[in-house]
């Protein structure tokens, strides 16, 4: 068996294909995913319908950086917009041949930060093509990214795969380069629930 044929197939193992994308079966009758997926999240309304905007308008590459104080949810709309945009349940992430989620490691200081070598790593993979026409990596606390892994990360996103989405989440926007923010739509979230339309900027060239 080929390298690749090899890889595609241990990314394969034990994931089921879905017969029917797009829904989910709920009380015997099949609604729709997103909707579904995305009714499940307290709050941040204005953030999650700018992400129904983008995966109703077809958009197949894009980079998004969730932004805002620890502990209010980013990650839970992120994983919720992957599942969305994979057409799957949010259970199914965990072991989907095309999601790539990194999460920085905790050091012997206690201080958390990635590797450059993950990073390094999780480039080469966004780089492959998918098995079921998307690609969608998240990484988590990316203001614990140096600048050596935010660079790297940066080569990728000036030359995005055709079908890749990167999800970045951090809590100070500061930490992330100015390349990185200029290349992302920005989503900013807040604790409580925002009476206006200021918290979803649009940065993307």
């Amino acid at each position: 068996m080929r390298t690749r044929d090899k890889h595609v197939t241990e990314r394969l193992v034990g994931f089921p294909l879905r017969s029917e994308p797009g829904t989910i079966a709920k009380n015997g009758q099949n609604v729709n995913l997103v909707a579904e997926l995305f009714s499940q999240i307290l709050g941040h309304k204005l953030q999650i319908s700018a992400l129904e905007r983008f995966i109703a308008s077809g958009t197949r590459s894009a980079v998004f950086a969730f932004c805002g104080p620890e502990h209010i949810g980013k990650a839970t709309v992120a994983r919720c917009f992957a599942a969305s945009l994979l057409q799957v349940p949010v259970s199914e992430l965990d072991r989907h041949p095309d999601v790539i989620a990194l999460t920085p490691e905790t050091k012997e200081n206690g201080l958390r930060a990635y590797d450059v070598d993950t990073i390094r790593d999780a480039l080469h993979r966004l780089g492959q093509s998918s098995i079921f026409g998307k690609t969608v990596a998240i990484i988590d606390d990316a203001n614990t990214l140096n600048v050596q892994s935010q660079n790297a990360l940066l080569k990728t996103l000036e030359e995005p795969n055709a079908s890749t989405i990167v999800i970045v989440i951090a809590h100070d926007e500061s930490a992330l380069l100015p390349t990185i923010r200029s290349r992302a739509v920005i989503l900013s979230f807040f604790g409580t629930a925002p009476t206006g339309s200021e918290d979803v900027q649009n940065n993307a060239k």
